[in-house]
């Protein structure tokens, strides 16, 4: 007979378990990236941010993008099997589970929108939608370019800041939130063009489409290049150079540059990282220092702490990989 205090103890163990697995899993800086285009379009719409709106939705987004990414890993998981990614979380958690649970959390999410505005709850239902249908057949949209990176440009940028802006009580759209709605989209597609590069290989062999696959190595980055400074330019057009988003072009243009050059994977990686924690700070700061808002400084400092983290992490596995090389 098992104990009532052994068998808490082993119920215990598998719920820390399976939470560490939900966490890893989360894309936790899909999240981030929405929050700050969130943060811009509350900015620009209302030159404040109203604390427990914000709060509300920054945790809904978080829930909603957490669901679907794990509804995106339960429906790559053949895929992720076959490009050797880790998907031992599924050692922990079913695909069932991680569905149920997935429509749980969103369903929670969505009421927590609802309490802020009927709205913004249609707003938050239509970024589920979205992340439901890139995933899920039979549309699927993540292997129908270029409805992929729409749908990414879509959910991650111009969505998220379209509920920042629907914020305000007097919903009054001009030709300046277009412009603002077209930058957030181009910002994310850019991103999600290079970062897919580092799975070209696997995606073809696999035999997928995407938009990625499509274009090429070589004509992705070009792609990425011109949408760069066509995104740099329109906002310096239609607001000026110390606006938020040219700001943090402007800030990141050197980085980019450097993938010329050094466009290999590890650096790509590498590049990538660092023009993502510089564009995500970079906005932050810039926002707390016009509104001195707990709200994204705060975000700075958990996303400082975060990469602060992984660098650690990463530098530590770097030098066991030496240390197993001098043994071996």
């Amino acid at each position: 007979m098992i104990s009532t205090k052994n068998f808490y103890s082993s119920y215990l163990i598998t719920m820390k378990n399976k939470g560490f697995q939900y966490f890893r899993t989360a894309r936790l800086s899909a999240w981030i990236t929405a929050a700050v285009f969130f943060l811009i379009g509350e900015w620009y719409s209302i030159n404040s941010f109203l604390f427990n709106h914000t709060i509300f939705i920054l945790v809904s987004l978080a829930g909603i993008l957490s669901s679907t990414s794990w509804i995106n890993f339960v429906f790559d998981k053949e895929l992720d099997t076959f490009s050797g990614q880790d998907v031992t979380f599924f050692k922990h958690i079913s695909p069932k589970e991680m569905l149920l649970f997935s429509i749980f959390l969103s369903i929670i999410s969505l009421i927590l929108m609802l309490y802020v505005s009927i709205i913004i709850f249609f707003g938050g239902l239509l970024i589920f939608f979205i992340g439901v249908i890139y995933s899920v057949p039979p549309l699927r949209l993540k292997i129908h370019p270029p409805l992929d990176s729409i749908a990414n440009a879509l959910n991650f940028g111009s969505f998220p800041f379209l509920l920042g802006i629907l914020l305000k009580e007097e919903k009054i759209f001009s030709f300046q939130i277009i412009i603002f709605l077209i930058i957030s989209g181009l910002i994310i597609v850019i991103y999600y063009l290079l970062i897919d590069i580092l799975d070209l290989e696997t995606d073809k062999k696999y035999g997928i489409k995407t938009s990625v696959t499509i274009l090429g190595f070589k004509n992705t980055i070009n792609v990425c290049f011109i949408m760069y400074f066509l995104t740099l330019i329109l906002s310096l057009i239609y607001f000026n150079a110390l606006s938020i988003f040219s700001f943090s072009l402007i800030i990141c243009l050197p980085f980019l540059l450097i993938l010329k050059i050094k466009n290999d994977d590890k650096s790509m990686a590498i590049i990538l990282s660092s023009i993502s924690l510089i564009w995500v700070e970079s906005i932050l700061l810039f926002l707390f220092v016009l509104s001195l808002s707990i709200i994204p400084i705060t975000l700075f400092i958990l996303v400082l702490l975060s990469a602060l983290y992984f660098i650690y992490v990463f530098l530590t596995i770097e030098q066991n990989k030496k240390k197993f090389g001098r043994y071996k």
